[in-house]
């Protein structure tokens, strides 16, 4: 039970508030109503619940689709808490005047039409006289914006969006908030690219980040469907798409994928995955084709097993060696046909002794094939240490004379990740995601654009990644082949 005036307790008095049809909001159809919570908001107010009965300070930062009315709900919270608690300050900040305007005439409606509580309403502002306390709008970018004062609720809207001075109003505007458990900062915008806001969202999946994310695909609206002839023939990235929500417990119909097919023909590829993400990786790229989309639905807290039990011959990785770029090892486990990716070593240039610490005992790393000495070395250097692994050139997909292999290989990790068999342990997700955030199709040669980029490099760690794969698809393709005629293809084998 949350103890009285608790934060907790004073979110379960929200939520009851809600119940009892006080909080009134004007709907899409421009129809006044009792705020009901849907699907996404449900979810930040349950998140917001498992903070606040930790004991900690609310944060969270959420990467949304448009139209869950992620803004409505913080106003009618941030509302309730100011007209029932004393000493509130509540500090809103949105991308533009003109939405600074729209979000706070949502608290306007709340204050007018709640009768119980009266408010002095002034331009962009509430204050209420029983509580002593005040709710505010502002639009960011302004000179030293949210430096004043000392709010207790902070609600950033479209980060992504803010034009000017969006570091300074980031700053001062969250620096000003106490990090005490009666205080709550929420953060939300729609991607525009990998900028300040999705790199918090980014970081904020490290367990000691003090900001939990949220990702809200347009899927969590139920309004997103559209009625008409039935659908013969599902895609692949809308199979993909009807897996993903029902791990979440959500059923997409024929309606739902009739509204994506509509609003893409709309939209254009390139908007719709901005506006309406069903993951975050689209949020991010939107007019980007990604080489590895989906990657991160491969994240996983734990493995289902004792890594310590698993044999020698489940135990695999990839290499690829670095001299001005990193040397980047993938270390895994390739059990009943699924890849669990369990470290990540990246180190910029170095020698064999100083790799070796990526190395994992009874391992057989696949490696690049265009680095043969670089591979005896580290072989060598395993030996000299005593670590009993194993190295072996990475098999190609179709070989030499096939001039799309590299493609082909690419495929081999999408197949893995589209059946789910590719699973990658978050904490050592980092590099791997920010690497796939970035790797597109050229759109003129129709290739992999593996142009170096400051944090990414000639993305290493996938290639390191590709490597793996590889070395365990073509090796069960091999164990499928009988013994003789397998004996009688080593030697061709060994020239791919």
């Amino acid at each position: 039970m949350a103890k009285p005036d608790s934060m907790l307790d004073r979110l379960e008095r929200f939520d009851r508030w809600l119940h009892k049809r006080q909080c009134i909001i004007r709907n899409v159809d421009a129809q006044l109503q009792p705020l009901i919570l849907n699907r996404a908001q449900r979810a930040i107010l349950d998140r917001m619940k498992c903070q606040a009965r930790d004991g900690r300070p609310i944060r969270l930062v959420v990467l949304k689709a448009r139209k869950l009315g992620v803004s409505t709900f913080t106003q009618a919270l941030y509302f309730f808490i100011s007209a029932h608690y004393r000493n509130q300050i509540a500090f809103m900040l949105a991308h533009q005047a003109d939405s600074t305007t729209e979000i706070f005439e949502i608290a306007r409606l709340m204050s007018r039409r709640y009768a119980l509580i009266r408010s002095q309403v002034n331009r962009q502002s509430l204050i209420f006289d029983k509580t002593s306390s005040r709710y505010r709008c502002q639009t960011a970018g302004a000179e030293g914006v949210g430096a004043g004062g000392t709010p207790s609720l902070l609600h950033r809207s479209e980060i992504a969006l803010w034009r000017t001075n969006k570091t300074e109003s980031d700053y001062t505007s969250g620096e000003a908030v106490p990090f005490a458990p009666d205080t709550i900062i929420v953060d939300e915008s729609t991607a525009r690219g990998r900028e300040l806001f999705f790199n918090r969202f980014e970081a904020a999946h490290d367990e000691e980040h003090p900001y939990e994310p949220i990702f809200l695909p347009w899927y969590y609206d139920d309004g997103c469907a559209l009625e008409g002839s039935p659908i013969r023939k599902y895609e692949m990235d809308e199979i993909a798409l009807i897996r993903r929500a029902a791990n979440e417990g959500i059923e997409l119909g024929a309606q739902q994928i009739r509204w994506r097919r509509m609003k893409l023909k709309e939209l254009g590829p390139g908007i719709f995955r901005q506006e309406y993400p069903s993951t975050p990786e689209e949020a991010v790229q939107g007019f980007t084709d990604l080489v590895l989309p989906n990657l991160r639905d491969c994240l996983i807290d734990k493995l289902p097993f004792d890594y310590v039990s698993v044999p020698w011959d489940q135990r695999v990785g990839g290499i690829d060696y670095g001299y001005h770029d990193p040397t980047v090892i993938v270390t895994s486990l390739y059990i009943s046909q699924i890849l669990y990716v369990i470290d990540v070593y990246r180190k910029v240039e170095g020698l064999a002794s100083d790799h070796i610490q990526g190395v994992c005992e009874g391992h057989m790393y696949y490696c690049d094939p265009a680095a043969l000495q670089a591979r005896q070395e580290l072989k060598a250097e395993s030996r000299r240490v005593g670590i009993a692994a194993r190295f072996n050139t990475a098999p190609r997909a179709l070989g030499r004379r096939e001039i799309n292999y590299i493609d082909a290989e690419w495929e081999a990790v999408r197949q893995l990740v589209r059946d789910g068999r590719l699973k990658i342990m978050r904490g050592v997700h980092q590099q791997i995601m920010l690497e796939a955030d970035n790797l597109v199709y050229d759109s003129k040669s129709g290739t992999p654009d593996t142009r170096r980029g400051e944090g990414w490099g000639h993305f290493d760690t996938l290639d390191a990644l590709r490597y793996n794969v590889m070395g365990c698809v073509r090796k069960v393709v091999m164990d499928l082949v009988p013994k003789a005629r397998r004996d009688s293809r080593r030697v061709s084998m060994r020239r791919w």
